[in-house]
């Protein structure tokens, strides 16, 4: 990895390219100053049609706590952004909002999300309507999941329980086997003190995928508060 980060950094750095892989390479090192400076000259060299250079500058002010410079990022990438791929930073800026403690915000940017989302479901079915290029039909299906389960988790922090199952059953009719849903379930069961129910989940989600890692630490958690921290320490291993 070390000779490849090498590599990268002797070519051309007036290649946005270039400098969006520096960019995420120090990310991934936790260099996020660097990180920053590189994502920020990826885009002064013409990288503005780059969803992800948009995504990851924002990701970046966001690991460094710099919430309300993140969102303004996102705010200008989705003035960039085509309609059709405004979705991911809809959902980062809504994420953003309930970082900052403005939930209600959050809520409203997820609820936008929601919005466009139905928008370019109903696009999708009409084959004179799909749009030729930047449409992933799968990319769609995941972001309108992983909103729900945000959503879920939201509610469940706000204790309104029904809201959370009406998120996990929306959730439920798109990706009835995916474990990150069967996580939120459990998450669910945990904070209404239903250990035994949470258990279950978790454990239905490793069977669904044994590296689900979410669920590996919500059931060593479960594990630990039935006094089975002899078994936690390999499990988590």
């Amino acid at each position: 990895l070390s000779e490849g980060l090498q590599a990268v950094e002797s070519a051309d750095m007036t290649d946005p390219r270039v400098l969006q892989r520096l960019a995420l390479e120090k990310a991934e090192e936790r260099k996020l100053d660097s990180a920053l400076a590189y994502a920020k000259h990826a885009l002064k060299l013409g990288a503005e049609s780059d969803l992800e250079v948009w995504l990851l500058l924002a990701r970046v002010l966001s690991a460094q706590k710099r919430f309300q410079d993140a969102e303004t990022i996102v705010d200008a990438a989705i003035n960039e952004a085509g309609k059709w791929e405004q979705g991911k930073l809809l959902r980062l800026k809504a994420k953003l909002r309930v970082a900052k403690g403005e939930v209600k915000d959050g809520i409203e940017s997820y609820t936008q999300l929601l919005a466009l989302l139905q928008v370019q479901s109903k696009s999708f079915s009409s084959v004179k309507k799909m749009p030729k290029e930047g449409y992933d039909v799968e990319g769609l299906r995941s972001l309108e999941l992983g909103t729900w389960h945000d959503l879920a988790h939201i509610y469940i922090n706000l204790s309104q329980w029904r809201d959370a199952e009406t998120c996990l059953s929306r959730s439920r009719l798109i990706g009835p086997y995916s474990p990150a849903r069967y996580h939120t379930e459990g998450v669910l069961y945990k904070r209404q003190g239903q250990l035994e129910e949470a258990m279950e989940a978790f454990t239905t989600a490793l069977d669904i995928d044994p590296v689900h890692v979410p669920s590996l630490v919500s059931k060593a958690e479960i594990l630990m508060e039935l006094g089975n921290g002899s078994v936690v320490r390999s499990f988590l291993m």
